[in-house]
């Protein structure tokens, strides 16, 4: 297994609508160096190419531990399938990039991203490019232009060294002027300074466009606030998955909280608030230049690194990783437990300082006897309460019995991805609910622990290679191919499922995901230490083996149009985009209190990151609080635990609520976070992860 993931769609599952002509996709087919820190990348992409419009951009990764870097969209030639992309090199993941070479390819390039720029007949339009700012405003002023727009192009920089494409910017304008700050080529001026001689000596502009340095752009908007004028920026916040999910973009904009990811990159410049917006670009220069200078920062405390979550081996718990099955079929059954056997887990101190799965999983002796506790209804209400329908009776016997290949073998013939559902489905108020021990001081059947159980014991033996027979026998329900071509948009929860069933039904389903590995939620939205990113990667690697091709860094709609994918390739479409865009406390759109985020800001959740975070640093002397008692609050203070957010005083929980949404089990691991919970005006302190 291979990083994040092992599913890539290769060449021969491409078709027309993909666009992988001799496997080029992000091949970088030449690179230019405009000044010590500046290059220019042409990278070989055709679907971006063809789709992307001004003012938006990519992401782009050099390999499978590099960051995500958003890049604005410079340039393109969709007759010759091309993007140019422009980089400032200012940081690690910049030099890192910096490193490849033309012939090289990005790892991933996803986009076009962001609402492309308004283009239209406004008049006049103004714009202002300061420093790097020149390689985003370039297409924007160039459809200005051919709009009908008169255009005036001020560029400024620095000095003369860092001026590029001057010719560009002037064969798109009616006039340009040049500045820069040591007067080492055109006026010795800020760059804001000619905008504001011409509106002084009474030039009519309708429309400003300023893109460059944050305190230019503030400058600019300054300068047009009282006259008038409409003043558009770009803004380059900090950025993670950059499809809305992970809410590290956000800005204030007239008071209300956007994402520069799906809401910008470009805003009123008159509304946003740049105080907030410069101080977010601040928050980890202390690790920058500590990255720079190799050095340790201050304040800082990385969690202890745990076994490779991308590696077989971390997919398969040492609980399950057990001999293989001996006990012949009507030999000596299991001890029946007396009551419910409990998940092992690690021990708490060693926990809270890495993100290892915490629950270890039942041993085979602890399955078979919690096993021996299901009475074997006759009418099992149970199925009922599972919303696949598991036949819940007949792999819970099988188990009993020993026979753990047959088991989950039992289950995925309705469910395709057990160890997943074992780990994360609420059981307890689903299938568990329904058990007819739940009426008993024993306790339901853990049937959630036994289907985990059952699929870690399979992955356990393919790893190890045993069980040939029962390994090379065809997966349940697994039908002819030959049906239909079916598109699956999104690779969360929803779209596994539905691309499972649909290739066991015989048809050619193809998932397309906009981010670099498939599992949506389940690999950003779930922490390491709940479900680990291996145990998702094997599942989809299992749905790879029923025919189901996948196609990452792919986002539809702006990539390609669901129309499109109709008429060139699918003859039907399954949505499965998730639930969009983080929400705030109160109303979605309203701006938080200060120091209140998104809970995916502080929490493990990251979706261009193989946790544990090894090399990666956090602020240090810093303190979180957590709003809610539900599943993912829960999670976002273990996480913040792991990554030292006042690890000394503990993660608050913000809430007067009763914790009742998260369930006993997890309850229990929280309660004992080293947290200090805050329930109306009641703390209590924990003491371990």
């Amino acid at each position: 297994m291979n990083g994040f993931h092992p599913c890539r769609g290769g060449p021969g599952s491409a078709r027309s609508v993909l666009d992988d002509p001799g496997g080029r996709l992000n091949r970088i087919l030449s690179k230019t160096a405009h000044a010590p820190s500046i290059r220019e990348f042409a990278v070989f992409s055709p679907a971006i190419a063809r789709a992307g419009r001004p003012g938006q951009f990519v992401i782009v990764r050099r390999d499978e531990t590099a960051e995500r870097i958003p890049l604005t969209i410079a340039d393109a030639d969709p007759a010759a399938g091309t993007v140019t992309l422009v980089m400032h090199i200012v940081g690690q993941g910049s030099r890192k990039l910096d490193e490849l070479r033309a012939g090289d390819r990005f790892r991933d390039l996803v986009g076009p991203l962001g609402t492309p720029s308004e283009i239209g007949r406004f008049g006049t339009v103004a714009f202002v490019s300061g420093g790097l700012g020149v390689a985003p405003a370039f297409p924007i002023q160039r459809a200005m232009r051919e709009a009908g727009n008169r255009v005036i192009s001020i560029v400024g920089a620095r000095n003369a060294g860092l001026l590029f494409w001057l010719d560009r910017m002037a064969a798109c304008a009616d006039q340009l002027l040049v500045c820069t700050d040591d007067g080492s080529a055109g006026e010795k001026a800020l760059v804001a300074t000619p905008l504001k001689r011409l509106l002084d000596q009474g030039e009519k502009i309708d429309r400003v466009v300023a893109i460059g340095p944050p305190p230019m752009m503030r400058a600019v908007a300054e300068l047009t606030r009282g006259r008038g004028v409409k003043t558009i920026v770009s803004l380059n916040a900090l950025m993670v998955d950059g499809t809305g999910m992970c809410g590290c973009c956000r800005v204030e904009v007239g008071g209300q909280t956007k994402f520069t990811c799906v809401d910008g990159p470009e805003f009123d410049a008159h509304e946003v608030d740049f105080a907030r917006f410069a101080s977010r670009l601040s928050a980890y220069r202390e690790q920058e230049d500590a990255a720079r200078e190799s050095r340790p920062p201050t304040g800082v405390d990385s969690p202890s690194p745990a076994p490779d979550a991308g590696s077989v081996e971390a997919a398969v718990p040492p609980a399950a990783a057990a001999a293989p099955e001996t006990r012949a079929a009507g030999g000596p059954g299991p001890s029946k437990a007396s009551k419910r056997v409990e998940m092992p887990v690690r021990d708490p101190a060693v926990r809270r300082r890495d993100f290892a799965e915490v629950a270890t999983g039942y041993s085979e002796d602890m399955a078979r006897s919690e096993a021996a506790r299901c009475v074997q209804c006759k009418k099992p209400a149970c199925v009922d309460g599972c919303p696949v329908r598991v036949r819940i009776p007949e792999f819970i016997a099988l188990v009993r019995d020993g026979k753990f290949a047959a088991a989950a073998r039992k289950i995925k013939e309705t469910n395709n991805l057990p160890a997943i559902c074992g780990r994360v489905c609420p059981q307890e108020t689903q299938c568990e609910a329904r058990c007819v021990l739940g009426k008993t001081p024993a306790g339901p059947v853990a049937v959630g622990r036994l289907e985990r159980f059952a699929a870690d014991r399979e992955m356990a033996e393919e790893a190890g290679g045993r069980d040939a027979a029962a390994a090379s026998d065809p997966v349940p329900g697994a039908a002819r191919r030959g049906r239909g071509r079916v598109a699956v948009v999104g690779s969360g929860p929803a779209g596994l499922a539905a691309a499972a069933d649909l290739a066991k039904l015989g048809h050619a389903v193809t998932v397309f995901e906009a981010l670099h590995g498939p599992g949506g939620v389940l690999a950003y939205g779930i922490p390491e230490f709940r479900l680990p990113k291996a145990i998702v990667a094997r599942e989809c690697a299992g749905l790879e083996a029923l025919g189901v091709t996948f196609r990452l860094n792919f986002p539809v709609g702006p990539t390609v149009a669901v129309p499109e994918l109709l008429k060139a390739d699918f003859d039907a479409v399954f949505l499965g985009t998730g639930a969009g865009l983080p929400w705030f406390f109160g109303d979605s759109r309203r701006t938080p209190e200060r120091g209140v985020f998104q809970q995916r800001i502080f929490d493990p959740r990251q979706p261009d990151e193989s946790l544990p975070l090894s090399g990666i640093r956090y602020a240090g002397d810093s303190r979180a609080a957590r709003g809610g008692g539900g599943r993912r609050q829960r999670g976002d203070g273990r996480g913040a635990l792991r990554r030292a957010f006042g690890g000394r005083s503990g993660v608050p929980r913000l809430s007067a609520e009763p914790e009742r949404i998260a369930g006993p089990r997890r309850g229990n691991r929280t309660r004992f976070g080293g947290r200090r919970r805050i329930d109306g005006t009641h703390a209590a302190d924990g003491d371990s992860g």
